[in-house]
């Protein structure tokens, strides 16, 4: 019998270019590389640290779940995907899981 492969929203591929960010875990700041829809593609070890669960559980989620409020994140994500804006501070509550 074949193992067969389980699927995720994040392809193989996109894992494999995720590997570019690792300078990130130098960083004591928290950081996240999110696609348009929110989906985590790389989290540092800060942010690692900072939810209290693995990388692994956090690459391929759904990120602004992580938030006290959601839809702030989402409409950040939507304003730097349209060029609404070249710079934006952002302040949010992280949810500790």
């Amino acid at each position: 019998m074949k193992p067969t492969k389980t699927t995720s929203p994040v392809t193989s591929a996109t894992l494999v270019g995720a590997h570019r960010f690792h300078s990130f875990d130098l960083l004591a700041t928290l950081v996240a590389v999110v696609s348009s829809n929110g989906t985590v593609l790389f989290a540092n070890s800060a942010l690692e640290d900072a939810l209290g669960t693995s990388r692994r559980t956090i690459e391929g989620s759904h990120f602004p779940d992580s938030f006290t409020e959601p839809h702030l994140l989402i409409n950040a994500l939507d304003g730097a995907g349209g060029n609404a804006f070249a710079a934006l501070r952002y302040d949010a509550w992280l949810k500790r899981l």
